[in-house]
Formats: C-alpha cells, structure tokens, sequence
C-alpha cells in the first residue's frame, strides 16, 4: 500500500506598507537628528573661532610685550614691539609692516640695537585685496573700511601717554553694542566685555625708576692722577622713535637748568665726585632716580638699555680715558630692578 508524500506548505503573511503616520514620524525624527547634528556642528564651529580670537588676542600682546620668562645665558630675552621700538603700536598694522618705521639698527653713540623687527605677529595674505591681515577668529573686517588696513576689524585704542592700550572683538553678530544679536549661545558677545577691553597697561613694558639708587666703582688705573668734574649724572638711553623714519634717544639736548635736568625721566639727581683719583684709587658714589627729595615717577621703556656717566658741566658723556663704553643693563616689567649697595656697586667706570 503507498502513501501519498505530503508536502510541508508555509503560509506567509502579506505584506504592509508604511502608514502615513508612520512615515510623518520618521520623517519627524530624523528631521530631528540632522537639525541637532547642525546645531552641534555649529556650536563646534563657534566655539573653535571664539578660541581662535583669544588666542590671536593673547599673541597680539605677545607680540608687543617681550615675555621676561624666555631667557638666552640666564638673561630675559627683551624683544617685543615696545622694547625694540620704545612705544607701544599706534595701530595693529604697525605689527605686520614695517612702513616708515625705522629698521633694526645699531647706534654706535648708545651701544645699543632697536628699531623694528617684524613681523611680529603670523599674519594672512588676503589675495583679494592685497592685504596682510590679522583678523580675529570670525573674520571681522572694521567697521569704517577705511580703517581696516590698520585694525583688521579688532575694535582698538592706543593711548602712548599713558602707555595703555585696549582690544576687542565684536564677536559673531559683528555688532559694536556688547550685548547678544539674535543669538542666545553668547558667541554673539563682544570679547571681551567692555570692562575688560584693556590689553596692555603701562606697567606691562614700562620701568618705573622711581627712588632706585645706583652705587658706582670709579677706578684710576691711568698711573696718574684724574681729576673728575665735580657734579656727574647716570644718563639712560632707550629708543624714542615716533613712526616718522627717522630714529631718536630721549631728548640729545640736555636741559639747561639743574631743575629742569631733574625732572627728566632719563638722568639722576647730580652726584659729586670730589677731589682727586690718585693711581689705583676708587670711590664709590651713589646715584638716585628722584627729583630733590621729592619721589616722582620717572617712567622708562623695558628692554635691553644702556647707561652712561654724563658730565653735569658739559651734557656730554664722562670718558676721562676715550674707551669707555656704555654699560648694558635690562629692565624687566613688573620685576625688581637690580639692586646696588655701596659694597657691591652696579657697575665700575673706569679711567685707564
């Protein structure tokens, strides 16, 4: 007897589309998931160009005030546009051309270096217009275009009298108001605030000599017998350059009066040097950064400067042997200034 193979049937479900509310919801969510994806995009994107304007503020004052923790031999290594240059830049193109400021240059008077010696900042050459630009992390352009070839669209101020200087960003909405655009994540801020606009303040690349004595070792080694005018000075040089092309220490005329050279923020108050250095003799005399016995700010450029012993008679510099050379010293911001006793004099001049 045969039996019929049977024969194992599958029974399938039929098929169902989307419904239209399906759809609608899908469409919904991944709506969603894109439009948070650009949101988290351009958050990123606004927060890597608020970095970018710090850091490009920070280099800016980098750029003009020389870092006193980098050191060649144990010394500061004082470059920087206000030690090389004696002032702060009247506009922030002075850090990318040179223009009609001085170069770089040794005046053998001084025996000193200064003049410019940029770029100091990593600029862009922008080939649409032909500009070397520093702009901030948005790509600001000034708002009188007029101006832009001289602030990149950095909102500026230089006030060379009182040595402070002040930097700003108008921030993502470009809108000089400080407060938000349309915006509510606060890239639309101006950076900084305006409280806190003040990127440099005189402190920051000016000494103040005020009050600081200098003891000096004057020495015979002629073999004969020197005698020194009665009243000398300590002269300071630093660069006074004023953007005009040509290049100048503080004021080569010494005033006329006692009074008046007392005032000046470059000499000391006079010392006397009295009587004869006899073969092989030394004093030592004291020198003081006051005006009388009055304390007054006597306010200097920081940077690698150099001093001489000037005749109070004359105006001229003190060099009893025709080989003295002016001594080197660099002053630091916001540090001490080297200290000097009668027993350890700052430095000897010497008359060989």
């Amino acid at each position: 007897m045969f039996s019929r193979p049977t024969t194992n049937r599958i029974r399938s479900t039929p098929r169902r589309g989307l419904t239209l509310l399906e759809m609608l919801l899908v469409t919904f969510i991944l709506a969603t998931v894109a439009m948070s994806a650009v949101q988290l995009t351009d958050r990123v994107d606004s927060q890597l160009r608020f970095d970018e304007t710090k850091r490009k503020r920070d280099d800016i004052r980098q750029a003009i005030v020389f870092d006193s923790s980098v050191a060649v031999l144990s010394q500061p290594l004082a470059r920087g546009f206000a030690a090389d240059l004696g002032r702060l830049p009247n506009n922030l193109d002075e850090l990318v051309n040179q223009g009609t400021i001085s170069a770089w240059q040794y005046d053998t008077t001084t025996g000193q270096w200064a003049g410019w010696r940029g770029p100091y900042v990593d600029y862009k050459f922008e080939s649409t217009s032909g500009l070397k630009a520093y702009r901030d992390g948005w790509g600001n352009a000034d708002l009188l275009p007029a101006n832009d070839a001289l602030y990149f669209g950095w909102v500026t101020s230089v006030n060379q009298t009182t040595g402070v200087m002040t930097v700003q960003s108008l921030a993502a909405d470009r809108l000089s108001d400080g407060s938000p655009g349309a915006g509510t994540d606060g890239y639309e801020l101006d950076y900084p605030d305006v409280a806190n606009t003040q990127l440099i303040a005189e402190l920051d690349h000016r000494i103040n000599l005020k009050g600081w004595e200098v003891w000096v070792e004057f020495r015979n080694d002629t073999g004969g017998n020197v005698n020194p005018p009665d009243d000398l000075r300590i002269r300071v040089y630093y660069p006074d350059e004023d953007g005009s092309g040509g290049f100048d220490w503080p004021d080569p005329t010494i005033p006329t009066t006692d009074a008046a050279r007392d005032v000046c923020n470059y000499l000391t108050l006079d010392a006397k040097l009295t009587g004869t250095l006899l073969p092989g003799e030394t004093k030592n005399i004291r020198f003081r950064f006051t005006q009388g016995a009055i304390q007054v700010d006597k306010m200097i450029p920081a940077g690698a400067r150099t001093m001489i012993i000037m005749d109070e008679n004359t105006g001229a510099e003190y060099d009893p042997s025709s080989n003295n050379e002016p001594v080197g010293i660099t002053l630091v911001p916001n540090a001490f200034l080297p200290t000097s006793t009668q027993h350890a004099p700052l430095f000897s001049w010497e008359c060989d």
